[in-house]
């Protein structure tokens, strides 16, 4: 639906909804910075080794690092296994930083809130379930209000 050039909107207390797990609206799809490297390195491998190949890929590696059975050296099997695991590694990681930055982004962008009946600037990670917001046609909406359309009770000034 078309927002009219001017609409407030007010967002009701919807801490039992699955969709509002905590009462802010801070964006945060990047892993937090002290985790970071550990939690990369691990999810990445969990997620691009399925189960089946591990094993399969553990029993290949164990059977390789033994001299009296293989015909190569450990460095040559060992080498190549580390060198995909270390790019998958640094495109995540990337890829990870480049999420963070576009969180901090979206959270500082301003929106227009009533305080203590006013309106005033406020950045989008401060505003709160309650708060009653002006939008303006074509405006940016942060997603955590776009993801309650469905629930929420607005009031259209034309």
């Amino acid at each position: 639906r078309l927002l009219s050039p001017l609409s407030l909107f007010y967002l009701p207390s919807l801490s039992h909804s699955p969709l509002f797990l905590s009462p802010s609206s801070l964006l945060s799809l990047s892993l937090p910075l002290p985790f970071s490297l550990p939690l990369s390195l691990s999810l990445s491998l969990s997620l691009s080794l399925s189960l089946s190949l591990s094993l399969s890929l553990s029993l290949s590696l164990s059977l390789q690092l033994i001299p009296q059975i293989s015909s190569l050296s450990w460095f040559t099997t060992i080498v190549p296994l580390v060198l995909v695991l270390s790019i998958t590694a640094v495109k995540d990681a990337t890829d990870d930083y480049f999420r963070h930055k576009s969180d901090n982004q979206v959270n500082n962008r301003q929106s227009q809130v009533v305080i203590h009946g006013s309106l005033q600037k406020e950045k989008w990670m401060n505003v709160r379930v309650g708060d009653i917001i002006k939008l303006e046609n074509n405006q940016f909406v942060a997603v955590s209000v776009c993801r309650s359309i469905i629930n929420i009770m607005y009031h259209t000034h034309t």
